[in-house]
This record gives C-alpha cells, structure tokens and sequence, in this order.
C-alpha cells in the first residue's frame, strides 16, 4: 500500500531522463579515468603488490565495468526507447556484477586489514593463491545468487532500461536488503578495526594509519551514499504505486552511487603519500621516494611479529 496515488507518463519520464544522462555521463566518465588510473598504477608499480593494494585495484576495475550501464541507458533515453525486463537484465547483466563485485570488495579490503593487524601471525602464514580463492568464491557466490534470481524472475514488462530495472520489483527488494545486510557488516569490520587501533596505537606506524584513515573516509562516504541510495528507495516505494515514479527516484539516488564511484583515487591521492608519489611517478611527475609500502608488508609483518613474540 501507498500513500499516494500520483502517477507521470512515459513522456515525463524520458524528460527526466534527459536531464539524467548527463549528470550520470560525467560521472561515469571520471570513473573510468580516475579508476582506470588506480589499476594502471596498481599493475605497473612494484610497490603496490601487497594483497591489499591488489585488493583496491580489482575494486577499482569492478567500478569501471559498474559505469558500463551507462550507454544503454543513454541510448534508450535518447531513442525514447523501452524494453522488456527480460532484455534489461541481459543489457546490464555485466555492469550490475562490477556493482555487486564492487561492494563484496569493500568488504575483503576490511577483512584483509583486520587479519593483518589483529591476527599478523596467521596472516604472514596465508598463501595467497589460497587467500584470494577464498575471497574469488566467496564473490562468485554474492554475485552469481543475485544474478541467478535476477534470472529467473525475469519478466516482459516495459521499463526505460536502468541497472535496478534489470529486476523486477520483488527481486529488487531481495538485492537492496542483501546490499544492506553487506553493507552493516562492513561497518562492523571497519568498527573493530578502529577500536584496536585505538587500543593499540602503538602497534600501527604512520604509514599504516595514513591509509586506515583513507579507507575509514572512503567507507563512510559509501555508506553514506549508499545509505541515501536506499532511503529514497524505500521513501519512493512507500510513497509511489507508479513504477515511472519509482525510476526518477533511482535516477536520483544513482548520483550518489556516482559520487561513491570517483572518490577513491582522490582520497588515495591526497592521504596516502606512498600512492601519490607512485601516481606522480607513472605519469613522470617526479621521481620515486623510497618509502615503505602503503598496506602492510612483509616488513610490516615481520616487525609485528617481533613485537608480539617478546610479549
């Protein structure tokens, strides 16, 4: 039940859309540079080859195949064209896997920090063919049961051919509450994390704070978009039976995915002084800076457990 009964046509629609398109084009254009730029470093640089560093980089690419939605999107809005759900989630059965890689991603570079500060023996100890199995299938599994129910739950019904219309509405509410239920859970390994560095100052060197402050700031400003991304959801639902509705509200609420998508290199940039020199350097901005590694090394490792073996 609804509270309204307000409705728009299709005209209306694609008026709205007009105005979306570009407002998405320029986000996802920015993604593609600024992300590309982080995987290009992350490949090229011997100093980025830590399984956290890895770990960015893949969330880098899977933002990229995210912004892929996009020229579907813009053509039909242009060509004032609808399709059924069926063939939206075929259109955009590859971009809403780098969205749901993305956010599993997030979740792994959490996990990898823990590991590495609360239980530094056992994590010298992993291999990482095994390591980055684990987290391969655990993301398989995320991303292929969300495909999977997109799948068959298909219909042909016409929508202007957005990422959340590759579902139909009783799926999408399965994949909004499973992005959720992610999404607290990073939140909580992000939390712990912080509280040990907090008990513990002494066991974090600089560096390594530098870049736990980064990713604290890149994962509040996702929760926060993300977190606005679904109250407008939920508000649009609550408030609209028109499903045209609806589609304006996720047009809106995908601006703050786009934020989410093109804030990582920035904060990388300006607080991690190691990326930002290995950034400059592959553009021959400047010349390399010895430093330590940005995420914790074997170095990082080895002294850890020192520490922790006079104990």
């Amino acid at each position: 039940m609804t509270f309204t009964n307000w409705s728009i046509s299709e005209e209306t629609l694609l008026d709205v859309a007009h105005i979306a398109v570009p407002i998405h084009g320029v986000f996802c254009v920015l993604s593609q540079i600024l992300n590309g730029m982080l995987v290009l470093v992350t490949i090229k640089s011997p100093r980025l080859r830590s399984n956290c560093n890895i770990l960015i980089g893949i969330q880098a690419a899977s933002d990229m195949v995210f912004c892929w939605y996009f020229p579907f999107f813009a053509y039909n809005s242009y060509s004032n064209r609808f399709v059924t759900v069926s063939q939206c989630f075929f259109a955009q059965l590859i971009p809403a896997a780098g969205m749901n890689m993305s956010h599993i991603v997030m979740l792994f570079i959490g996990l990898d920090r823990y590991l590495c500060v609360v239980h530094a023996l056992r994590y010298k100890s992993i291999r990482r063919h095994h390591y980055f199995g684990i987290y391969a299938t655990m993301a398989a599994m995320y991303c292929g049961s969300i495909a999977i129910l997109l799948y068959f739950t298909r219909s042909e019904d016409k929508v202007l051919c957005f990422i959340p219309e590759a579902a139909v509405e009783s799926a999408k509410t399965v994949w909004i509450a499973a992005g959720c239920c992610l999404t607290a859970v990073i939140v909580v390994v992000y939390a712990k994390i912080l509280l040990y560095i907090r008990k513990r100052p002494s066991e974090a060197d600089q560096e390594t704070k530098r870049i736990f402050k980064a990713l604290f700031v890149i994962v509040t400003i996702y929760v926060l978009g993300y977190g606005a991304t679904v109250y407008l959801l939920i508000v649009s639902r609550i408030l609209f039976s028109d499903p045209k509705l609806g589609q304006v509200a996720e047009f809106s609420a995908g601006s703050f995915a786009g934020v989410n998508l093109d804030m990582a290199f920035i904060v990388y940039y300006t607080l991690s002084p190691v990326y930002k020199a290995e950034i400059r350097r592959f553009f021959g901005l400047s010349k390399i800076v010895e430093s330590s590694t940005v995420f914790a090394s074997a170095e990082d490792v080895r002294n850890r457990i020192r520490r922790e073996s006079t104990i």
